[in-house]
């Protein structure tokens, strides 16, 4: 083969790759949630989802660690396991009655970039609109 046939064929070859990749962005991806504004103001009302849950959900509120012990920016100083639990324990009751939002058992999850209420995920999981991540 000569020089002028090996730049007409990597040239096809080309076409068909930017023809293949152009078809390939235009598929609508499956799982993609639309929820309208309304819509998720709805569900937030439905589940009892408040401001500070969404704050939280976006990692716009302190860590309930903040300013213990176990934040991670002091030394535990030899702090037995009970009193880890102890102090998380209480960080997570101080963290509930000032915001609102228990640390461990968040209301909103974040799916495809919308917070929608952990119910709602797991009600479209169950009816397979949504395949769970491992």
């Amino acid at each position: 083969m000569n020089k002028s046939r090996i730049i007409i064929v990597l040239a096809l070859l080309l076409i068909i790759f930017i023809g293949v990749l152009a078809a390939y962005s235009s598929i609508a991806i499956p799982n993609k949630l639309d929820y309208t504004q309304e819509e998720l103001k709805d569900q937030y009302l439905k589940y009892n989802i408040t401001e500070n849950d969404i704050k939280f959900a976006r990692g716009e509120l302190p860590h309930y660690l903040e300013g213990t012990v176990l934040d991670g920016n002091t030394t535990t100083g030899g702090i037995s396991t009970n009193e880890s639990l102890t102090i998380e324990e209480d960080a997570r009751k101080l963290y509930i009655e000032k915001y609102g939002v228990d640390p461990a058992n968040p209301k909103v999850d974040e799916v495809y970039g919308i917070l929608l209420p952990v119910e709602e995920v797991k009600r479209l999981i169950k009816i397979r609109s949504l395949i769970p991540s491992e």
